[in-house]
C-alpha cells in the first residue's frame, strides 16, 4: 500500500490516534537503526580504515559522549 493510498484513513483519525502513530513509527524506526546489520560497517579496502566492522558499528551505536566540534576547534586556538 502506497502513502497516497494511506493519506485519506490517516487525515481521518483523531489526533490523539495521529500521536500514537507516531510513536510507534518513531519507536519502530529506532529499533531498524539498532539493528542494522554489521555488513553495512564495511568498508572498501583502498580506504585503510584501521577498525573492524565490529569496532565501526560499536561506535556508530554509541550515542554518549563525544565532543562538539567548537570544543575542539577551541582547544585547538581556532574560533
Amino acid at each position: 500500500m502506497s502513502v497516497a493510498e494511506l493519506m485519506p484513513s490517516l487525515q481521518s483519525l483523531e489526533r490523539a490516534e495521529k500521536f500514537q502513530l507516531i510513536q510507534w513509527l518513531a519507536a519502530d524506526l529506532a529499533s531498524e537503526e539498532r539493528a542494522l546489520p554489521e555488513s553495512e560497517f564495511v568498508l572498501p579496502p583502498e580506504d585503510q580504515c584501521p577498525y573492524t566492522p565490529a569496532e565501526l558499528a560499536r561506535m556508530y551505536s554509541n550515542r554518549s559522549g563525544g565532543r562538539p566540534l567548537s570544543e575542539i576547534w577551541r582547544s585547538l586556538g581556532r574560533t
